[in-house]
């Protein structure tokens, strides 16, 4: 847009410039009189100078030899208004997708929240109760594997890689993965012949030759099963970590019109798995330690395997 065109320097014309001559442009120039500060001073209307201004072209030497469409503020305005309807046209698909995006999920957030809450604080209770008793028994049914209605209902409205709650299924993976690499790899592939034949002459003593000591083969088998202690702590530990995880999912889910209310029970949640956590690993050691402890030989496996 060139301004104050009638205020250039006499003898100079802007006839090329407005051609586009000079410099090109896609959308070209529009050159335009406006008013002077003068005239915003005496406060002329906009008619009057918009009048004034196409009387202006009209009679000038240069700029009214020029072809239609390059001075005036009405081209102005034309001009503009075809860009913006250009503009409005590009984006409006993306603004209306946009628009009813957000309009989706505000509705789907306001069908999640259902209902107000009751007013009356027996009804609050049995609110809160009825839900503590849906997460406390959807809870129990996942570990076991049963199909829960209720949970697929909480369920619907969480994202998909949340709504996978695997909780039976993930505990029985990690109890059949325990120990896997340790069982398929045999206690003597770690023995060479001369290990056998050093424990066998570390303990031999005072016995007759060719009749080994029972403490030898407690000496080679031992520390290969003391081997499963750590691992045994380690099942405990992802059991634990596994049961945390659907804990965090599932109260997400229950409670998620009251967030408050989801920390509450989940913190309470986690405090018990921590315990139990504790002591099931006591057990888990003392049974290894127990088992590691006394060579039960009379078992079929042993005396024919």
């Amino acid at each position: 847009v060139i301004t104050k065109i009638d205020i250039m320097d006499q003898g100079t014309d802007a006839s090329k410039m407005l051609r586009g001559e000079d410099i090109p442009l896609r959308l070209g120039y529009v050159g335009v009189k406006m008013r002077s500060q003068q005239d915003i001073v005496n406060s002329k209307p906009v008619k009057e100078a918009l009048l004034e201004e196409k009387a202006w072209f009209e009679n000038h030497r240069q700029y009214s030899k020029l072809p239609p469409g390059l001075v005036g503020t009405p081209v102005l305005i034309d001009k503009l208004t075809q860009i913006l309807f250009k503009h409005i046209r590009r984006f409006l698909p993306d603004i209306k997708k946009e628009i009813n995006e957000k309009r989706r999920s505000v509705q789907d957030r306001l069908d999640e929240l259902g209902v107000g809450v009751p007013l009356e604080d027996a009804d609050r209770f049995q609110v809160m109760w009825t839900m503590v008793t849906d997460y406390c028994e959807m809870f129990k049914n996942t570990i076991r594997g049963k199909y829960d209605r209720k949970l697929q209902r909480y369920m619907c409205n969480v994202p998909r890689q949340e709504s996978s709650l695997a909780g039976g299924a993930r505990v029985r993976g990690i109890m059949n993965d325990f120990l896997s690499d340790f069982m398929d790899t045999s206690i003597t592939a770690e023995m060479s012949d001369e290990d056998i034949d050093r424990a066998i002459r570390v303990h031999e003593g005072d016995s007759l030759p060719g009749f080994p000591s029972p403490d030898t083969f407690e000496f080679l088998a031992l520390p290969h099963l003391q081997k499963i202690a750590i691992p045994s702590v380690e099942c405990v530990h992802n059991v634990a970590a596994a049961l945390d995880l659907l804990a965090q999912r599932m109260a997400h889910a229950v409670f998620r019109r009251f967030p408050k209310m989801a920390e509450a029970c989940l913190g309470m949640t986690q405090n018990i798995i921590q315990s139990e956590k504790d002591a099931t690993r006591c057990i888990v050691e003392q049974q290894v330690a127990c088992y590691t402890g006394y060579l039960f030989t009379n078992d079929p496996m042993y005396l024919t395997e």
